[in-house]
């Protein structure tokens, strides 16, 4: 008995070590990924992430991030000439920019005082896509379909 639960404190410990060392790979990833962002390497940034998934399930940016570069790759297919990244100068500042934009569809859900006229002077003053506003909603939303009609009934 005693020799199991050295057994398996030993294997949490194992566990334990394992994680704070993939803690320090997403440490090194974000300040690549930082880098790669400033120089405007979108597509590096991506196979970064695609190559660290394992590594990025256990960072809440790294995760969001994923996210957000797919957003990019569809409004770049689509020739859009502003993308999620268009306005953000960092990382931090694109992920608060999907942050605050899940948040506004989530008060458009929940029928929030103001939370349209909001949404709308947000969306144009970020130059936000059709794209990136769907892509948060399923990412935010439980009830797709009655923000998506909110946001057309109040256009």
């Amino acid at each position: 008995m005693n020799q199991k639960l050295q057994d398996i404190r030993k294997s949490r410990w194992i566990n334990e070590r394992l994680k704070m060392q993939k803690c320090k790979k997403c440490i090194d990833l974000k300040l690549e990924i930082e880098i790669l962002f400033q120089q405007k390497e979108y597509d590096q940034i991506r196979i970064i992430l695609e190559d660290n998934c394992e590594e990025i399930t256990l960072d809440n940016d790294l995760s969001l991030l994923y996210y957000i570069v797919d957003v990019y790759n569809t409004e770049r297919y689509n020739q859009l000439e502003f993308t999620i990244f268009t306005m953000s100068k960092s990382i931090d500042e694109v992920i608060g920019l999907f942050t605050v934009l899940k948040f506004m569809l989530r008060r458009i859900e929940f029928n929030m005082p103001d939370a349209l006229n909001e949404f709308y002077l947000f969306v144009i003053k970020n130059r936000i896509s059709a794209f990136a506003i769907q892509k948060s909603a399923e990412f935010a939303c439980i009830n797709l379909e009655l923000v998506f009609d909110r946001i057309k009934e109040g256009a």
